[in-house]
C-alpha cells in the first residue's frame, strides 16, 4: 500500500519493488511520497521453478515436505492435465474426420449422425443452471490443478526469481523486507538466509482460504507453503485480530500481530467527487458499492435484495472495474427491471479517487457473505475508505466488519438471508434523517480519531526495528478489533 511505504520513508530508507505492466509503458523508477518505487518486467517462468526455489527457504531436516510439494504437484499433471491434453487432441481430430466426412460426396447421409445434439437451456431462461454448471467447473480438481499451476507460474514464480535477483545484484543488501503477502514471502525469507535480512510479513488475507471455490489440493499446497516459510520469518502481521487467531491455531506460531487496511487520516475535509451518481440518483438516498467485482462478494445478492426498495426513495450505485461479473451483475438487474431505475453501474475511478468518489454518496455498503471465512474476517479497504468519506455504513452480518461498525456506532446491519432485511434497512435510514446524519458524522469521528494508517503504523515502525511493540491499553497502537 502507497501509505505504509510513505510512512515508512519517515524513518527509513525504502524501495518498493514491483512489477511493471505487461506493456512495459511505465517508469522503470519513479519517486513516489518519499520512497523510491522499482518496477521490474514481469516474465512468466515454468510451472516448477517456485518449488526449486522453495528448496533453498526451508533447513534440511524439511526438504522431504518442501520436496513432496514439487513431485506431488507433477503426478498431478501427469494424472490430470496429460489426460485433458490428450483429449482436447483426440477432440480436434474427431472434429478433423467430421469435417472430412461431411465434405464426402456422401456426406449428406451420414451428417444426421455427426451433428452434435444442441444444449438444452434451462428452463427458466434466467441462466442459473449454467451458472452452476460454471461452479461445479470451477471446484473440479480439473480447475483447481489450473489454478494452481498458473499461480505458481504467473503470480508465485515471478518474484521468488526476479525479485530475489534484483536484491542478489545490490551492493547494500537491505536490512528488512516487507513482504505483502503470500506470493512475495518466498522472496524475504531467501534474502534472509542469505544475507541476515529481518523479514516482515504483511498477509492481508488467509491465502489458502481466499478463492471462494478453493477446494482440498490448493488449499494443502498454500497451507504447507505458509506453514514453511512463516517460520523464518521474524515477525508476522494480519488485517486483525480474529484472522490472527485463525493463523495462529492453524500454524501454531504467535505472536502474529493485527493491523487493518485502515485509511491514511487527511488533514483537510475530503471534498467529494462529483459523477453521474448525483443526477441519477434524482434527490433519492445514494447507496454505494464500491471495489472490484469478484465471485461470492455479494454483488447479486444485493441486486436481488434491491427488489424490495422502493425506487422512489433509494438508489443503488455500484462502482468497480468492469469485468465478466459486473456484466452478470447488470443481466441480472435488467432481468429484475431494476438496471438504470433503481439499480446504476457507474465506471471505477483510479485508487487515489476512491475516497472522494464515495464521498458523493450517502450509505457504503458491504454485500460480502459469510458462508466464507475469507469474507467472514475480512477487512475490505471500503470498510476504512467509506468512513473516511462520511458515509453512514450497512453492511451483511459479517463478524470483524460488525464489530468495527458497533464500536463506531457508525452504521447498521443487515442479514443476505433474510428476505427483505436488506430492504428494511435502507428504508429506516431514508426515512430517518437524524439517524442517517448521527450516523455518517459518527463514522467520520471514527475514522478521524481510531480507524486510521497513524494509529496503528507504529506496529510496523518497530517491527522493522526488532522491537517489540508497546500495546497500548486503549489500543492505539494494536489491532484492538475483537
Amino acid at each position: 500500500m502507497k501509505w505504509s511505504a510513505a510512512s515508512a520513508a519517515r524513518s527509513f530508507d525504502v524501495t518498493v519493488l514491483g512489477f511493471n505492466n505487461a506493456a512495459g509503458s511505465l517508469p522503470e523508477q519513479q519517486d513516489g511520497d518519499g520512497y523510491r518505487l522499482v518496477r521490474l518486467p514481469h516474465k512468466f517462468v515454468a510451472v516448477l521453478a517456485y518449488p526449486r526455489a522453495f528448496l533453498e527457504a526451508v533447513p534440511p531436516h524439511l526438504w522431504p515436505v518442501a520436496v513432496l510439494l514439487s513431485p506431488l504437484f507433477a503426478l498431478l499433471l501427469l494424472l490430470v492435465a496429460l489426460p485433458l491434453a490428450l483429449a482436447r487432441i483426440m477432440r480436434q481430430a474427431a472434429l478433423g474426420i467430421r469435417s472430412a466426412l461431411l465434405r464426402h460426396p456422401l456426406g449428406r447421409h451420414v451428417e444426421p449422425f455427426l451433428s452434435a445434439p444442441a444444449r438444452r437451456p434451462s428452463e427458466d431462461g434466467s441462466g442459473e443452471e449454467e451458472e452452476r454448471r460454471r461452479e461445479r467447473s470451477l471446484g473440479s480438481l480439473r480447475a483447481r490443478i489450473s489454478y494452481v499451476s498458473n499461480l505458481l507460474r504467473m503470480q508465485f514464480g515471478p518474484p521468488a526469481l526476479w525479485f530475489t535477483s534484483y536484491i542478489d545484484s545490490l551492493p547494500t543488501k537491505p536490512d528488512t523486507i516487507h513482504c505483502n503477502d503470500l506470493d512475495t514471502l518466498l522472496v524475504g525469507v531467501v534474502a534472509r538466509k542469505r544475507y541476515g535480512c529481518r523479514v516482515v510479513y504483511d498477509a492481508h488475507e488467509y491465502y489458502p482460504h481466499c478463492d471462494p471455490y478453493a477446494r482440498w489440493l490448493d488449499i494443502w499446497i498454500f497451507s504447507a507453503i505458509e506453514w514453511l516459510l512463516l517460520r523464518r520469518t521474524d515477525a508476522v502481521v494480519t488485517i486483525n485480530q480474529p484472522m490472527a487467531e485463525q493463523m495462529s491455531a492453524a500454524y501454531g506460531y504467535r505472536p502474529i500481530y493485527a493491523v487493518p487496511n485502515a485509511e491514511p487520516r487527511a488533514d483537510v475535509a475530503v471534498v467529494p467527487m462529483r459523477t453521474a451518481m448525483t443526477d441519477q440518483s434524482d434527490g433519492r438516498l445514494k447507496c454505494l458499492v464500491q471495489g472490484r467485482y469478484s465471485p461470492k462478494r455479494g454483488m447479486e445478492e444485493v441486486i436481488e435484495g434491491w427488489r424490495h426498495v422502493d425506487p422512489r426513495k433509494a438508489a443503488l450505485f455500484l462502482r468497480g472495474p468492469e469485468n465478466e461479473h459486473s456484466r452478470r451483475g447488470r443481466e441480472l438487474a435488467a432481468r429484475l427491471g431494476l438496471l438504470d431505475r433503481s439499480v446504476y453501474f457507474l465506471p471505477a475511478v483510479t485508487e487515489d479517487e476512491l475516497v472522494a468518489a464515495a464521498a458523493e454518496a450517502d450509505i457504503g455498503i458491504i454485500p460480502y457473505l459469510s458462508d466464507f471465512m475469507i469474507y467472514e474476517y475480512a477487512c475490505p479497504n471500503k470498510l476504512a475508505q467509506y468512513m473516511h468519506a462520511g458515509l453512514a455504513l450497512l453492511s451483511n452480518d459479517l463478524a470483524y466488519v460488525r464489530s468495527v461498525i458497533e464500536w463506531g456506532h457508525a452504521g447498521l446491519i443487515y442479514r443476505v438471508g433474510e428476505s427483505g432485511s436488506l430492504a428494511a434497512a435502507v428504508h429506516r435510514l431514508a426515512d430517518d434523517a437524524d439517524l442517517l446524519s448521527r450516523l455518517k458524522q459518527a463514522a467520520t469521528e471514527f475514522a478521524r480519531e481510531t480507524f486510521n494508517w497513524q494509529a496503528y503504523s507504529p506496529i510496523f515502525d518497530a517491527l522493522y526495528r526488532g522491537e517489540t511493540p508497546q500495546l497500548e491499553a486503549d489500543g492505539t497502537a494494536t489491532g484492538r478489533l475483537h
